[in-house]
């Protein structure tokens, strides 16, 4: 099965167009967080570490998570 998600291909998220079409590079990053986030990705491609980190977080239960929690079970 090939997988054709940014998580195996994030070289994509360097195009610009791409990161536009993403609500949250989109509407709720600054242009500092996207210019900084950007770089760090490019340096991992480059060195070869975003393999380490893909493989790291690798699962078989989806790559979202939503989480629903109760104010009131917060504990101090």
């Amino acid at each position: 099965m090939r997988k054709y998600t940014g998580k195996y291909h994030p070289e994509i998220y360097l195009d610009e167009n791409v990161r536009s079409g993403i609500s949250t590079f989109a509407l709720l990053a600054s242009a500092d967080e996207i210019a900084a986030g950007y770089q760090r990705l490019a340096a991992d491609i480059n060195t070869g570490r975003i393999t380490e980190i893909v493989n790291k977080y690798e699962n078989n239960q989806g790559d979202y998570l939503f989480v629903i929690a109760d104010k009131g079970l917060i504990m101090n």
